[in-house]
């Protein structure tokens, strides 16, 4: 999203969705998930489908039978 933006820092990302640069620093390093609401955002900003990012995102945060389900759901949508 910042690429596609060319938002040339976390402080300007952290701007637009009202949290702390250490916020999306922590997106960005997997140490901290943003909500569901910022990852539409995200993949607004970033020119793709929403529904697509929030089934990846999704499948990863997932464990057993429900993990394989979203990834299933995701490879039929073609995600």
């Amino acid at each position: 999203a910042r690429a596609t933006r060319s938002i040339p820092s976390d402080n300007g990302l952290a701007a637009m969705f009202e949290v702390s640069r250490q916020s999306v620093s922590k997106w960005r390093s997997g140490e901290a998930y943003p909500t569901e609401e910022h990852i539409a955002r995200l993949a607004q900003l970033a020119g793709d489908d929403p529904g697509a990012w929030l089934i990846r995102v999704q499948a990863e945060r997932s464990h057993g039978v429900a993990r394989l389900a979203w990834l299933r759901m995701a490879r039929q949508l073609g995600i």
